[in-house]
């Protein structure tokens, strides 16, 4: 019982010992530390990956029932949706307007092709 009893205030303290914030160690003497600039915002949203994004710009793009969407290749690379394929001239600007609203989208590269009118 004496045991116990000296042992659950330790057990206590080392289990709040790592709830705190702890400073960040400072970088080895040659070490630079280089962090990608972000905005000034009260919360770092990070950026999705790449598969949640592309399924999120695909899933809006199939909701347009204006665009075909057969016949368009949709590529993401760190937040950078490449649009590709051939679709009717109409069609090009509002896919690509439809893709900028999806949240996680930094660029949209429109590769889109319009369809050449039959003779």
């Amino acid at each position: 019982m004496k045991v116990l009893s000296i042992l659950a205030p330790v057990l206590a303290a080392l289990a709040f010992a790592g709830c705190g914030e702890r400073p960040e160690a400072p970088p080895a003497d040659n070490a630079a530390v280089l962090e990608p600039s972000r905005p000034a915002t009260a919360e770092a949203v990070p950026a999705p990956a790449d598969g949640v994004l592309k399924t999120r710009v695909v899933e809006a793009l199939r909701q347009d029932s204006s665009l075909h969407t057969d016949s368009m290749i949709v590529t993401v690379r760190e937040g950078e949706v490449k649009l590709n394929g051939v679709v009717p001239a109409e069609q090009i600007t509002r896919a690509d307007s439809v893709v900028r609203k999806v949240d996680g989208v930094r660029v949209v590269i429109n590769a889109l092709r319009p369809t050449t009118p039959s003779s």
